[in-house]
């Protein structure tokens, strides 16, 4: 009888040896998940997690300007060759005044290099009065003039000889101080546009255009 309560004990020892074993050797079937945070290791208990660091990153957006040489530049002025060009246009011009925009930009006419004048004003002139000079020292000449409107597009030509293809025309090889006069006979004031450099030599984003 005695042997029996023996053999009994070491059978009940011996299982609740082997049952501590394998608690304690079994791992979870799986971790809880923690949406919020990153567990390096399985943790229960999902607010034991470390919490997860958010990062925001910024996007800045750069605008470049493709000259026609292939050149990325910073601003559109930034085009021109200035190494060799006396020229500083004046771009307050328009400040405080009626004219909206004055753009001038290389442009092809029927086949040939040109360029043309875009501008807008929000008070209608009289008349529009296009003038150039070609050194720091002239005087500005008129090459164009036209009745009142309050906006449009004028084209101009480069040649040596020209065909009337245009409004009117340019030089080749020359370096062009450009301005617009508008004659606001209302206000009674003439007011004049941003100065623009029109160059026509052959390393000019103008006579490099493929037209």
């Amino acid at each position: 009888m005695h042997n029996k309560y023996n053999l009994m004990f070491l059978i009940l020892l011996a299982s609740l040896i082997i049952l501590i074993s394998v608690v304690l050797l079994k791992k979870p079937n799986e971790c809880p998940s923690c949406p919020e945070c990153i567990c390096p290791d399985c943790v229960m208990d999902c607010s034991l997690c470390p919490e997860k660091i958010k990062t925001e990153t910024n996007t800045l957006e750069t605008i470049r300007y493709i000259c026609f040489d292939g050149r990325a530049v910073d601003e559109k002025q930034d085009c021109l060759n200035q190494d060799d060009i006396d020229f500083q246009p004046v771009l307050t011009n328009e400040e405080g005044t009626s004219i909206k925009e004055v753009n001038v930009n290389p442009a092809c006419i029927k086949g040939n290099n040109g360029g043309f004048v875009y501008f807008d004003t929000s008070v209608l002139p009289k008349e529009i009065i296009f003038q150039v000079k070609e050194s720091i020292d002239d005087e500005y000449r008129e090459i164009h003039r036209m009745n009142g409107v309050f906006y449009k597009y004028t084209y101009f030509e480069i040649c040596e000889t020209c065909f009337g293809n245009a409004d009117f025309s340019l030089e080749k090889d020359k370096v062009y101080l450009f301005r617009a006069m508008f004659n606001m006979t209302v206000l009674d004031k003439v007011y004049y546009s941003n100065e623009h450099i029109i160059d026509t030599r052959e390393h000019s984003d103008y006579i490099k255009k493929k037209c």
